[in-house]
């Protein structure tokens, strides 16, 4: 079994695969958008103190729904709308401990770190213990066992 990437290892990679069609998709987009471009550049590097931070910050508050569903189909290939239709699917729900989010979180969006592949939506709590465990199923039941044996 190998070891599975790292997600900036997983770009670099797909970067290096794809690396002239990538070029040429930013080329003709930066043809079509130079005067948006010019403006953006212009507020980036503004001498108010604010810069480029100030220049993202706005844009990310203006632009939520486009900048979630760009993350999403950059990390994942997922549209927002895909994503949508699984939470919908989920009932709004963690797929692990059946409960909504917290604290106006989204559900995260789970996928197994050496293949990719998308398994499900969720919280915070239930992704972060995944994560702890590294997805290693012989950690879990180690856990079960465990909490089993305390829990009497």
């Amino acid at each position: 079994m190998h070891d599975p990437m790292t997600k900036s290892e997983w770009r670099k990679d797909y970067y290096q695969k794809n690396k002239e069609k990538i070029r040429a998709t930013q080329a003709i987009y930066r043809e079509k958008n130079r005067e948006n471009l010019r403006v953006i550049r212009k507020e980036r590097y503004s001498k108010d103190g604010q810069g480029e931070r100030a220049s993202t910050a706005k844009y990310r508050k203006n632009n939520l729904e486009r900048v979630k569903d760009s993350k999403l189909k950059s990390s994942y290939g997922l549209t927002i709308g895909e994503y949508n239709k699984m939470l919908i699917d989920q009932n709004s729900v963690c797929a692990i401990c059946g409960l909504p989010p917290k604290y106006g979180h989204r559900l995260h969006l789970d996928h197994c770190h050496s293949t990719n592949n998308i398994r499900g939506l969720l919280c915070d709590s239930c992704n972060n213990g995944l994560g702890r465990f590294a997805d290693n199923i012989k950690f879990l039941e180690n856990a079960i066992k465990y909490l089993k044996r305390y829990n009497k």
